[in-house]
């Protein structure tokens, strides 16, 4: 985005550009206007000079095979869940300590013999 103009950058798609204040919800595309030939190809050289978009496509297609790779492997296997969350009734005495020490929930521990 530059200014009120929105320019969508995609090899092996048609440029697209926005003009924000004329057409907010984006209905109309104004790469090929004649009237915004030259706001899409200053942004259009902008993004070129900003961005090297041979390496940055190179990359998106390496992740997405890393993602087909783990997403084909898990139709077969488990999925288990990434963050370990204990469980809360567990974890911590709830209510009284000392009825739960009596009834067993909590272990007594002996002292150690020197």
């Amino acid at each position: 985005m530059r200014g009120q103009y929105k320019f969508v950058l995609c090899p092996g798609d048609p440029d697209q550009l926005f003009d924000l204040v004329a057409d907010p919800f984006e209905l109309h595309n104004a790469a090929d206007d004649p009237g915004h030939a030259d706001v899409a190809a200053r942004l259009r050289t902008d993004l070129e000079a900003q961005y090297d978009l041979t390496a940055l496509e190179e990359e998106v297609l390496t992740s997405q095979a890393r993602r087909r790779l783990v997403a084909q492997a898990l139709q077969y296997g488990t999925a288990r869940p990434w963050d370990f969350e204990p469980d809360p009734e567990q974890r911590y005495v709830r209510g009284d300590f000392w009825t739960a020490l009596k009834f067993g929930q909590i272990r007594e521990v002996a002292p150690k013999q020197q």
